[in-house]
C-alpha cells in the first residue's frame, strides 16, 4: 500500500497490483455510527456491508478506510450521535452507520440505522433506514408515560444481516443491536470476529 493520508476522517491509501485481476472478491466496510447522549438514546448503526464477488482490478486503486462517528459530549439531552464515514474501494462506497438519536429524537439513516431514543411525546421514535444491499434499520424508541421515566428505552442500532430491535414500552430493556453478517464462507475466520 502507499503512504496514508488521514483526512477527512478517512485513511486514504493507494495500491496497485502488478498485473491486472479478474473475479477478485472485494468487502467493503464502512465505520459505524456512535449512540446518541444523556439517557434514553438510541444505539449506533453498524457501517455499510458491501461485497462484491467479482470484479476486476487493474492499474492504481484508491482504498478509504473511514472512521466511526465519534461521540457528542454535551448537557444537552437532544444530541444526536454521528454518522460513521463512508469507506471506498475503486467505485465501490459503503455509507457510514446512522448515528443514534439523542433523548426524543429519530436515529439517523446511514449504511445501517442508529436506534431512535425513548422520548415523552406519547408517539413512536423512529429508527433511522438503513442503505439498500448494506444494511438495516435501526430499532425504535419508546415513549414515556407520566412520570415513569424509568420505563422508556433507546432502539438498537440496525446491524449488516438484521434490524436493530424496538425498544418495548413498560420495560427497562432497551433494544438489542442487530447482528452482523457472517463472510466466513468468502474469507475464511482470520477477519473481523471470526469471519
Amino acid at each position: 500500500l502507499g503512504s496514508a493520508s488521514t483526512a477527512s476522517n478517512q485513511t486514504t491509501y493507494t495500491w496497485t497490483p502488478g498485473s491486472q485481476i479478474n473475479n477478485a472478491k472485494v468487502l467493503t466496510v464502512a465505520g459505524g455510527g456512535s449512540g446518541g447522549s444523556r439517557y434514553c438514546s438510541g444505539g449506533g448503526g453498524a457501517g455499510g456491508v458491501l461485497y462484491n464477488s467479482i470484479v476486476s482490478l487493474s492499474g492504481i486503486q484508491t482504498i478509504k478506510v473511514g472512521n466511526g462517528g465519534s461521540y457528542t459530549s454535551s448537557s444537552h439531552y437532544q444530541n444526536d450521535g454521528n454518522n460513521g464515514y463512508n469507506s471506498q474501494f475503486g467505485s465501490y462506497i459503503a455509507i457510514g452507520g446512522g448515528g443514534g438519536g439523542g433523548t426524543d429524537r429519530s436515529g439517523k439513516s446511514g449504511g445501517s440505522g442508529g436506534g431512535g431514543a425513548g422520548n415523552d411525546s406519547g408517539s413512536l421514535t423512529s429508527g433511522g433506514t438503513g442503505a439498500v444491499s448494506q444494511g438495516n434499520n435501526g430499532g425504535n424508541g419508546s415513549y414515556r408515560p407520566p412520570h415513569l421515566r424509568s420505563e422508556t428505552t433507546g432502539g438498537g442500532g440496525g446491524g449488516a444481516s438484521q434490524p436493530g430491535v424496538s425498544s418495548v414500552l413498560g420495560s427497562t430493556q432497551a433494544g438489542n443491536g442487530g447482528n452482523g453478517i457472517d463472510l466466513s464462507a468468502h474469507f475464511s475466520t482470520i477477519y473481523g470476529e471470526n469471519g
